[in-house]
């Protein structure tokens, strides 16, 4: 991504100016959901989702989570994944990545001889159950550690959020649809994963298009030489020149923060 980002450069006497709406899918879903662990989450900035995930999952005290390594890959490779959709058995192997990198623990302990001591030795694997229709995992593996975890994350850390996906996807198979909180209207036949995601990702970028909208129209009122020329997720990336700034980021927080 950084390489990409290097080849688009400003004009002469402009800057790029790039901002990016804050957790803005994590908010939008509470919007749906309204899950009281998810909004303290939101609200208190002493509360870190990642940071009490990652806690679980490598077993360590909240003086141990470490930004770089154990917070950020709970947070891209168990957290997100499985807010989208993902598993306990896709997320373990990618997460076991990390504990095979040598990475250590701010106590100096690598956090492979950490997870050791805690009796965890391999990643394992998943095994199918035909008889329930469940997954098997071994007892003692990182494997069913993870499983173990998802399933606390769901129905003990978020069980509103998980109540209100069961009831979003069987309202849906009823109707055959269901309407944004941002007023659009979804019909057709989807998977269970695009059916919970889209509500939260479309509403999401309604946010920004609607932004978009307004900041332009602005723009074209005042006769300001900025220009609105990219949009990354969740983001609006501007060519503004220098005499603007100033105005172009005070619109741009009372479009997308207070409007």
């Amino acid at each position: 991504p950084k390489l990409l980002r290097d080849c688009f450069i400003p004009r002469r006497g402009r800057r790029l100016v790039e901002i990016d709406y804050g957790q803005l899918e994590v908010r939008i879903a509470a919007c749906y959901h309204k899950d009281p662990t998810m909004l303290k989450y939101i609200h208190d900035p002493t509360t870190d989702m990642h940071r009490d995930t990652a806690m679980d999952l490598f077993m360590i005290p909240m003086d141990q989570v470490e930004k770089k390594t154990t917070r950020d890959w709970t947070k891209n490779r168990f957290v997100f994944p499985v807010f989208y959709g993902s598993v306990f058995f896709q997320c373990a192997p990618n997460l076991w990545k990390g504990v095979e990198s040598g990475a250590k623990l701010p106590n100096g302990k690598t956090i492979k001889d950490h997870l050791a001591d805690k009796g965890i030795t391999e990643l394992g694997e998943k095994n199918s159950d035909y008889k329930s229709g469940r997954i098997a995992t071994k007892p003692g593996t990182f494997m069913d550690h993870v499983r173990k975890v998802e399933d606390s994350f769901w129905k003990e850390r978020f069980p509103v959020y998980t109540e209100w996906k069961q009831r979003w996807w069987k309202q849906y198979c009823q109707e055959g649809g269901y309407h944004m909180l941002s007023g659009f209207a979804i019909n057709g036949v989807f998977k269970r994963n695009d059916v919970l995601n889209w509500a939260i990702q479309g509403s999401s970028f309604h946010c920004l298009l609607w932004s978009a909208i307004e900041i332009q129209k602005y723009l074209d009122k005042h006769k300001m030489k900025t220009k609105l020329v990219n949009e990354i997720h969740d983001c609006l990336i501007a060519d503004v020149p220098e005499s603007e700034l100033q105005e172009y980021l005070y619109l741009a927080r009372k479009v997308m923060v207070n409007r």
